[in-house]
């Protein structure tokens, strides 16, 4: 999966259909790096980076692609959204259907021809606890051309 798809997975977390502020997420065609953290209950559970080079024909999402990217992996519900020139901030509620946890908290999508990120800021809750949950996407454009 490229690393623009998984930044899309990150908007879907981030905003609903409603929300979105245009049919698609398009990002300029160049070589970019995506910078992945999770954190759960404070420790870095998963850290990772790579880089990817996206051209003219895989540089644009549609929400109905993010939400088929996601597939049945999560089913969320958002509340407080709040949309402004290239960011979303939401509440979002999503159950995660593999593992029969649930995650809350405050997501922030900031975007621009050549940047995605993601901040989201909550809680998982699973088998009866609640621990704080983490997750920084960020994908940046680091080269025009692909090596």
């Amino acid at each position: 999966m490229n690393i623009f798809k998984l930044a899309a997975i990150g908007a879907i977390l981030a905003s609903s259909s409603a929300a979105f502020a245009q049919d698609s997420l398009t990002v300029d065609p160049g070589y970019y790096k995506m910078d992945m953290k999770g954190i759960v209950g404070g420790e870095v559970m998963k850290e990772e980076s790579t880089e990817e080079c996206i051209t003219s024909s895989d540089n644009s999402l549609t929400y109905d692609q993010m939400q088929d990217i996601i597939g049945s992996e999560f089913d969320c519900r958002y509340e407080n959204t709040q949309k402004s020139p290239g960011m979303i901030i939401s509440n979002p509620v999503c159950k995660m259907t593999s593992m029969e946890a649930s995650l809350t908290g405050v997501s922030t999508l900031t975007y621009t021809n050549d940047t995605v990120e993601l901040l989201f800021e909550g809680n998982m809750s699973a088998m009866g606890n609640t621990i704080p949950f983490d997750t920084e996407i960020k994908v940046y454009k680091i080269l025009d051309v692909c090596p």
